[in-house]
């Protein structure tokens, strides 16, 4: 299965961001979550990939420590303080240059072949 790993911002508390997954678009996310909290939401950064659920799992362990729920309502278990937006956004770009360097080793198997 895949599917879809997000970053989404809080305003005006930017302070504050949300990880989540979805199996289909991010944008149903968003209004959701919008709707919960006071302000709006920004997806900041997403990564496409295989077991979206586990991996968001992974984020979520790995930021356990700055979880902080501010709100009742969709995605409030999921919300995380300041750092925890770098580092899910390390994390996000990390998944990015692994995905890409499979990519340029099944290309250049391709080329070679």
């Amino acid at each position: 299965m895949i599917g879809v790993v997000y970053i989404l911002l809080y305003i005006p508390q930017i302070w504050m961001c949300k990880v989540g997954f979805t199996k289909r678009s991010i944008k149903s996310r968003v209004r959701g979550t919008s709707k919960a909290v006071f302000g709006f939401t920004v997806p900041v950064f997403f990564c496409i990939v295989p077991f979206p659920k586990a991996v968001e799992g992974v984020f979520h362990g790995l930021l356990g420590g700055l979880k902080m729920s501010f709100y009742k309502g969709d995605g409030h278990t999921e919300t995380f303080v300041f750092p925890g937006i770098l580092i899910a956004l390390a994390l996000c770009f990390g998944v990015w240059m692994v995905e890409i360097l499979i990519i340029l080793k099944a290309w250049n198997s391709f080329l070679t072949a």
